[in-house]
Parts: structure tokens; C-alpha cells; sequence
């Protein structure tokens, strides 16, 4: 019986020669794969050398990053700005803090509202400052009376030095949107500079002007009395106040 009429014996002559056929290719592969696996070895060495942290440091850094737990590095540039420095001689005696809830929405029928419209709630948290700039005060503002040992000192007009929202306590309650309603970005911003209107205007009415007046003066009174008292000299220090000015401008934040 030939080989060929023997199955078993054919099998493993056909065997035989797939194994032939395919060990040259197999052998390529290995020696393809081996000269990959070195390439890839060299790229790390040369890398490793070049970085300073070497192979064991590059596979450590490459498994961070797979990992998701590599180190980041920040870094910043300081750019030149037209004036690097601002003096501040602002004395802030008061500040009032305020909340309110702000809504805002689409003005139009109930029904387009539903389709149309937009709607937001807002609690917003603020504050308002004042106080004097004390720049104002020249030496005409000062007078010192020997014989009675008495300082005169004269104060300028209180103002509102700074109005802004407080972000970590400010929050959206409550926003909706109709079905075919526009995305309406602006509204968050509106909203706090509409908050920031209503805090300025509470404070002016609460009398956030007088108060700060009055604390302006009680503290520059002390300062001076300790002053007198340090020297030897003694004796009595009187605060003049320049009267409140209700039209006085506004500082940007507070427009």
C-alpha cells in the first residue's frame, strides 16, 4: 500500500511538509520579532541615558502613565503687565454681606414659556465695602494746638471701595429650559451683576456710608491718641468728618 492509499501515513507526510513549508517563515518571524524587541531595547537605553533616569526609571514611568498614576509637573511664566504694582491706601472700616434669590426668565405667556422660554433661580451671596481713602488727607487736614495740646484731624468723605459675589457660597437652585427655548450662556453672568446692583443699592440704603464714617473715626482716633500718648506729649485728639457725598463715583466693581 503506498503512502498515499495509507491515511494515517499521508496525514503525516502532509504534516511533514507544512512543517517545512512553514519553518522558514516561523524562523523569520523570530528573527523579525528578536530585531524588533532589540530596537525597542536600544530606543529605551538611548532614552534612559538621555533623560538621566535609565531603563528600570522609563518602564517605571511608562506603567504610571498606563496606570494613571504618573506625576505632573506645573510650571508657570510670568507675563509683563503695564503696571506691576498698585499702592493701596484704602482704610475699609465696614462691610456689609447680603443674599438674596434672583430669578430670571423669558418674558412671555405661560404657554410659549413652556415651548420657548427659559428660567433660572439664583442664590446669590454678596458683599459690599467701604471706608476712606486716606491719600486724601494733606497737611492742611492737621492741626496741633500747643497751648491746649489738642490734634485736630480732619477725615475725607467715606465711600464704597468694593461690591462682588461670593462664588463658594452663590449657587443655581433651580433652571429650566422649554423644549425649542435658545441657550441663553449670558444668564449666569447677568444674574450676578444684577444681584451685585441689589447688594449696592441695600447698602447705600442701609447707611453703609455712616457707619464707615463713624468707624474711620473711632479707629483714627485711637491710632492718635496712641501716638500722643507714646511721644509724651498727651492730650486730646479731635476727629472732623468731610461730609457724605451719596453721588460719589462708584469703583468699578460696584457699577
Amino acid at each position: 500500500m503506498s503512502d498515499w492509499q495509507n491515511p494515517k501515513r499521508a496525514a503525516s507526510g502532509l504534516s511533514l511538509i507544512g512543517l517545512a513549508g512553514c519553518a522558514p517563515r516561523m524562523m523569520w518571524s523570530f528573527v523579525g520579532g528578536m530585531g524588533c524587541m532589540l530596537f525597542i531595547a536600544l530606543g529605551l537605553l538611548g532614552l534612559g541615558l538621555a533623560t538621566g533616569l535609565g531603563i528600570n526609571g522609563i518602564l517605571s514611568s511608562i506603567a504610571q502613565a498606563i496606570g494613571g498614576n504618573a506625576p505632573t509637573t506645573m510650571t508657570s511664566v510670568f507675563v509683563p503687565v503695564v503696571d506691576p504694582f498698585t499702592r493701596l491706601s484704602n482704610l475699609t472700616t465696614m462691610r456689609y454681606n447680603y443674599a438674596n434669590i434672583v430669578e430670571m426668565k423669558t418674558d412671555m405667556p405661560a404657554l410659549l414659556q413652556t415651548l420657548y422660554g427659559n428660567r433660572q433661580v439664583m442664590v446669590a451671596v454678596g458683599h459690599v465695602q467701604a471706608g476712606i481713602d486716606m491719600r486724601q488727607i494733606t497737611q492742611d487736614d492737621l492741626r496741633y494746638d500747643a497751648q491746649t495740646r489738642t490734634l485736630t484731624l480732619r477725615l475725607p468723605a467715606p465711600a464704597l471701595q468694593a461690591c462682588y459675589i461670593d462664588e463658594q457660597k452663590t449657587y443655581i437652585a433651580e433652571q429650566s429650559s422649554g423644549v425649542f427655548a435658545p441657550k441663553q450662556p449670558r444668564v449666569d453672568r447677568e444674574s450676578r451683576l444684577y444681584a451685585l446692583r441689589q447688594f449696592r443699592d441695600k447698602a447705600l440704603e442701609d447707611g453703609i456710608l455712616a457707619d464707615a464714617q463713624a468707624e474711620a473715626a473711632l479707629i483714627v482716633r485711637e491710632f492718635a491718641q496712641f501716638l500722643l500718648d507714646s511721644s509724651g506729649t498727651g492730650g486730646t485728639v479731635i476727629i472732623e468728618n468731610a461730609p457724605i457725598n451719596p453721588n460719589a463715583p462708584l469703583p468699578e466693581s460696584c457699577r
